[in-house]
């Protein structure tokens, strides 16, 4: 008996510990048990006038309201006004966002801290005043209180004031305006401007900035819509990101230009078409964002500016040329990125980096040069800049970035100095036009030899970087990831010396007609001939084991293959959408076939296959041949049964008549005495010169000598 009351007393007073969501009288709480707390919580849709008491009871327990919680009263556009009790210490985060009803509020003198964005898009706030008690102010907690007609901050409080009647909050401490009206007046000792301090103020024609005033913070004057007239004084070397965007002041300045001499430059994303940009001199930075997005056509940076910020000019696809000056020494990510109106570009010499996608997507650009002491081209710095022609890379670099010059479809020559000593992936893939290519002598980490126009790592004799023109030489022993990618290859010769040919080594290559593999070769890796769309042939050596994944992707003129007796694996995809492959033979050496490795392959009507079905894993034998005609797998007679049962719900037809069809072709073919194109012996094996009797293979057929 007294186990069943000690449980029942730990339910009762877990109960009582914490509710969810607990309605009380119209308002929804959370309550604590342990503490006899209540929060005000959100749950219902508040309107007109609500009280909140100090005490709410429940099961007979008594709890103080000591918050307004977060989001508790989050778009209640028709409450009107509320009364908070003298036992609430705080109001949280979005506690009353978008209450635009709401037109007055008294916050109690027990409240320390207001959340950020408590009373955010409260625009039918017309005054509020902030008790000696408050500490804590959380960003954005007035944000677009667009009705505000008076602010005051109660005698006696030791964090924040509003000086002067000036209708504002500041920061006692640092002197930091922090909420502003339209009728603020900014006292002469205030020296910031906070973030978002006057956004949304629509009623605000005019402001005086004092020369106290060092930084505007971010989204400072936003959408301001009736500012017409204010002065940023010199003091001011900073400003916020979005400060004055949507206001007229920015949008109509004389003759279309913009003055400006600011570290943090304000105008991101704001200016229309055809506005020009002055920067006066003693800037000394042109910070992130600066300029994205809008619409300048042309700007001069004067010789005081040591630094151009991430994303600075980014996209502004107007602008068609630009001079950087010598001051300049660093170029951040994304700088220009996507201004594919932007023609020529001249870079200063005390730049010694750009960075990461520079120049990426700048489509128009046809000049530039890449000043001595650059020691590093970021990674896509000049990525599908098409209209680049040539390029000279200075003795000074180190590193080619990734993707460096990844799609630049009109370059037509490259040129690696002998101080580079890393080049990232993919930087000269889909250089279509490319047809020279040349490492400087005295390079120790690449070479080009024998003019062989390519760039091979010579440590390895891995061949990285190719083109059209390129003749691979006889000790190369590997085709890189990517090396002939995108390029106007129509043809190449592959070495006896090389052993792997890389992942989407000539993917893209849409030229390509005809290649050989080499018996050398041991493994082909994924995508490695990817949407080669005009190869129409191809002989894989006996000696590769694997076919990659994606290996012959969407070659749609591919009409038939042959699969050696080596390859134990087919990877996912490897004829994925090789819309004219009507036949393939299936050796008995393959024991997996990947993933939709035949799907979409439309005039797939014959699957000739010798694998052994208990040893062969087949990934999606439902789903391969779904959207191609009727497919017949052809498998020997005494393994009808065992595909029929192990693959039974593949989209195909199993036929056991493969011994038949073989025995037919070898009749079909007749009698050769002498073959002089490349023949296979049943094994796979590559047979040369004269021939003995026997049965061969040759172009997929069986044939017989007597």
């Amino acid at each position: 008996m007294r186990r069943i009351l000690f449980i029942a007393l730990l339910l009762i007073l877990s109960i009582q510990k914490a509710y969810s969501s607990v309605e009380i009288d119209g308002i929804m709480y959370n309550l604590d048990g342990e503490g006899k707390t209540a929060v005000v919580t959100n749950g219902i849709r508040y309107s007109d006038s609500i009280n909140v008491p100090s005490k709410v009871s429940y099961n007979d327990v008594m709890y103080s309201v000591t918050s307004i919680g977060e989001y508790a009263f989050n778009s209640c556009s028709g409450l009107t006004s509320i009364i908070i009790p003298e036992s609430v210490t705080s109001i949280g985060f979005r506690a009353f966002l978008y209450c635009r009803g709401l037109t007055s509020i008294t916050i109690p003198n027990s409240v320390t801290s207001i959340g950020s964005e408590a009373f955010n898009y409260c625009s039918g706030l017309t005054s509020i005043t902030i008790p000696e008690s408050v500490t804590s102010i959380g960003d954005y907690a007035f944000q677009s209180c667009s009705g505000l007609t008076s602010i005051t901050v109660a005698n006696g409080n030791t964090v924040y004031d509003s000086r002067g009647n000036c209708n504002a909050i500041i920061e006692t401490s640092n002197n930091a305006l922090i909420v502003g009206c339209k009728n603020t007046i900014i006292p002469q000792d205030v020296t910031s401007i906070g973030g978002a301090a006057f956004s949304n103020c629509i009623d605000l024609t005019s402001i005086n900035i004092p020369e106290s005033v060092t930084s505007i913070g971010d989204y400072a004057f936003q959408s301001c819509s009736g500012l017409t007239s204010i002065t940023i004084p010199n003091s001011a070397t900073s400003i916020g990101g979005y400060a004055f965007f949507g206001t007229p002041w920015l949008n109509n300045q004389p003759d279309g230009m913009v003055y400006a001499g600011l570290v943090a430059y304000c105008y991101k994303g704001m200016m229309p078409s055809g506005t020009k940009i002055v920067l006066r001199e003693g800037t000394t930075a042109i910070a992130a964002d600066a300029f994205s997005c809008c619409g300048l056509t042309s700007i001069t940076i004067p010789e005081s500016v040591t630094s151009i910020g991430d994303y600075a000019f980014a996209n502004c696809r107007s602008l068609t040329s630009i001079t950087i000056p010598n001051s300049v020494t660093s170029i951040g990510d994304h700088a220009f990125d996507g201004c594919d109106g932007l023609i020529s570009v001249t870079i200063s010499e005390g730049v010694t980096s750009t960075g990461d996608y520079t120049f990426n997507n700048c489509k128009g650009l046809i000049s530039i040069t890449i000043p001595e002491g650059v020691t590093n081209i970021g990674d896509h710095a000049f990525y599908d800049c098409r209209g680049l022609t040539s390029i000279t890379i200075p003795n000074s670099v180190i590193s080619i970035g990734a993707s460096a010059f990844y799609d630049c479809k009109k370059l037509t020559s490259i040129a690696i100095p002998n101080s580079v000593t890393s080049i990232g992936g993919l930087a000269f893939s889909y250089c279509s036009s490319l047809s020279s290519i040349t490492v400087q002598k005295g390079n120790i980490v690449y070479d080009s030899r024998d003019h062989c126009n390519a760039i091979i790592e010579t440590s390895n004799n891995a061949l990285i970087f190719g083109c059209k023109n390129t003749i691979i030489p006889n000790d190369v022993t590997s085709i890189g990831g990517c090396a002939f990618s995108g390029c106007g290859l129509t043809s190449i010769t592959i070495p006896e010396s090389v052993t792997s040919i890389g992942g989407y080594a000539f993917c893209y290559c849409s030229s390509l007609t005809s290649i050989t593999i080499p018996n050398s070769v041991t493994s082909i890796g994924g995508g490695a001939f990817y949407d080669c769309d005009q190869l129409t042939s191809i002989t894989i050596s006996n000696s590769v084991t694997s076919i990659g994944a994606s290996a012959f992707f969407d070659c749609d003129k591919l009409t038939s293959i042959t699969i050696p007796n080596s390859v134990t694996n087919i990877g996912d995809w490897a004829f994925y959408e090789c819309d004219k492959l009507t036949s393939i033979t299936i050796p008995n050496s393959v024991t997996n076939i990947g993933w939709y490795a035949f799907c979409y392959c439309q005039n797939l009507s014959d699957i000739y296959c010798s694998a052994n079905p208990s040893k062969l894993t087949w990934e999606t034998p439902n789903n391969d041949f779904k959207a191609n005609k009727a497919t017949i797998f052809h498998v020997a007679a005494s393994d009808l049964e065992a595909y029929q049962t192990k693959f039974a719900d593949a989209n195909v037809t199993f036929v056991g008549d493969l011994d038949e069809l073989i025995a037919a072709k070898v009749e079909a073919v007749g009698v050769e005495n002498r073959i002089n194109e490349t023949v296979y012996d049943l094994n796979g094996r590559r047979v040369e010169g004269q021939l003995p009797k026997g049965i061969y293979i040759k172009n997929g057929r069986k044939f017989v000598v007597r």
